[in-house]
């Protein structure tokens, strides 16, 4: 008697965080790939020398088990795309394929950003918007948890995303 292959797509959450060894199944089949969201075009320059991007698009993957399609930062498990060892590779689950190279997970990202952290404090975000320090250009926004920044400011400036 052959056994049946199972996936645990259905349990998992919309976003899952992961490295670049561990993905939300083993069986993700690559469907398509694009270029990351323009916030991280930075990625990995200063560690490497040369942007992650560049190398490293993202991912439209499916569940060969259950047809789950994810997007994910890396096409997970594979040797050939080593990245830093610190790097968070996520996959993002997806409702459809249709107009996919067009969807900005930007906004599921900085909503991870904030849950990763633990929320707000209390503080008021210390990036400045402008030059003029002196006219208070400061982002009005609250801090996240221990940072100096906003979840948008952080997000746009963070190796780590």
């Amino acid at each position: 008697m052959g056994s049946r292959k199972r996936c645990k797509c259905n349990t998992l959450p919309d976003v899952v965080e992961g490295t670049s060894s561990k993905a939300p199944s083993r069986h993700l089949v690559q469907l398509d790939m694009k270029a990351p969201p323009p916030a991280l075009a930075s990625v990995g320059v200063a560690e490497l020398g040369f942007s992650l991007s560049k190398n490293y698009p993202v991912y439209l993957m499916k569940c060969d088990i259950c047809g789950q399609l994810w997007q994910c930062d890396a096409p997970t498990g594979i040797k050939q795309y080593c990245v830093p060892s610190n790097w968070t590779a996520r996959c993002i689950k997806l409702i459809t394929e249709e107009n996919w190279k067009n969807f900005d997970c930007t906004p599921i990202r900085i909503q991870q950003l904030v849950i990763r952290e633990g929320g707000h404090s209390e503080s008021r975000c210390k990036n400045v918007v402008g030059k003029l320090l002196w006219k208070n250009l400061r982002c009005k926004r609250k801090t996240l948890k221990n940072k100096a920044f906003c979840e948008y400011c952080l997000y746009h400036t963070m190796k780590d995303w």
